[in-house]
């Protein structure tokens, strides 16, 4: 097969590469976990941290700085441009584009477990470019970002809110925990109705096992659980699982 592995790279066993694909750079070592799918004419430079299997679509570019947990998927013709966090077992349909190439803690998108990204979402971290001051959005765990949707520099998204198709949550906009930011020229984020998030669907935790595997199902209990707990008892959340140790609560 066509393609270029750098002698810094490490595939595990029972690791499937398609053709054409690049793994590797001169901006470090790479190690692509036990389980991973990378598939054709993908992209992951040396630098990039995968904490364990991740599959992506084709034509995927992962540049250096950038750090993927378990399970994550990434669809065709997207682009993580390095300086960004991505939760586990979040899902990042095709044509999503996100990141940065600045490494200092500050300045890194931040998206977390179990998020889901549909096709064609992008996301902004400078209001003003190429000058102006970096402020990379974050995204809450159990999010979900419709269609073509774009979230500006400094945007928070709380955990468990759902952003709609072609919406821009605009530079510094704060869509608060289990609320809901409806499609562009709409009013602003209201309160989702008791009952209405996924993650309260009977038999959702189940599904995940099923279909990711036991440690994806406690994983997501275990996030549904904190939830529950800072939003009924504290009114915040925290964006990505208490498993992160360098979670970022809002």
């Amino acid at each position: 097969m066509a393609g270029f592995w750098h002698e810094d790279v490490h595939v595990e066993d029972d690791v499937h590469i398609g053709p054409y694909c690049v793994l590797g750079s001169d901006h470090g070592p790479l190690r692509i976990p036990r389980g991973s799918v990378i598939r054709s004419h993908s992209v992951i430079e040396g630098g990039v941290v995968l904490q364990g299997p991740i599959e992506t679509g084709h034509h995927v570019l992962i540049r250096h700085g950038s750090r993927l947990g378990e399970g994550v998927r990434v669809g065709s013709y997207s682009s993580l441009e390095g300086g960004i966090d991505v939760g586990a077992y979040t899902n990042l349909a095709g044509r999503f584009q996100a990141g940065s190439q600045f490494e200092r803690p500050e300045e890194r998108t931040r998206i977390g477990e179990f998020v889901t990204c549909y096709s064609g979402v992008m996301m902004a971290d400078r209001a003003m470019p190429p000058a102006g001051k970096i402020e990379p959005p974050v995204i809450g765990a159990l999010a979900i970002l419709g269609m073509g949707s774009f979230v500006m520099a400094g945007a928070r998204v709380g955990s468990g809110a759902f952003v709609g198709a072609q919406a821009v949550v605009g530079t510094r906009e704060w869509v608060p925990p289990g609320y809901v930011r409806r499609c562009a020229g709409t009013p602003l984020a209201e309160p989702i109705r008791a009952g209405c998030l996924w993650f309260e669907q009977p038999g959702v935790v189940e599904q995940v096992e099923r279909e990711r595997g036991p440690r994806a199902g406690e994983l997501l209990r275990r996030i549904v659980q904190a939830y529950w707990f800072e939003t009924q008892e504290r009114r915040t959340v925290p964006l990505v699982s208490p498993s992160t140790a360098d979670g970022v609560r809002l």
